[in-house]
């Protein structure tokens, strides 16, 4: 399931309705499998905000579960989510992004120029 999320990923934002009921069901899964199904479809929730706010969604509703093994799986998959949004924003920050290099070559371009 994760390698035709990563290699056919445009093709599978059109199914994120059977996603989403994946994803009513994902507490019940074992942990293992919740945990891998969280990988496998990290780079769709990237492209697709309606599927990462469905997910929190089933995710917080979860955690007030009376079963404990429900609760633990929505925690590990709420603090999954967490570190790859850090990781993710943590990337973005190190890379500049293309305005931030022409902001960049412009204030170079003045500073230049000032000298002259």
């Amino acid at each position: 399931f994760g390698t035709l999320i990563e290699e056919a990923t445009l093709h599978m934002l059109p199914q994120s309705t059977r996603l989403k009921e994946i994803f009513d069901h994902l507490c019940i899964l074992p942990l293992g499998s919740a945990r891998a199904l969280l990988q496998a479809v990290a780079p769709l929730l990237r492209l697709d905000p309606s599927l990462y706010d469905y997910l929190v969604l089933v995710l917080r509703k979860s955690l007030f579960s009376q079963h404990v093994a429900v609760r633990r799986a929505a925690l590990e998959g709420v603090l999954a989510l967490i570190l790859r949004t850090a990781r993710s924003s943590s990337c973005e920050d190190a890379q500049p992004s293309s305005s931030q290099v022409t902001q960049a070559r412009s204030a170079g371009q003045l500073n230049e120029e000032q000298q002259k």
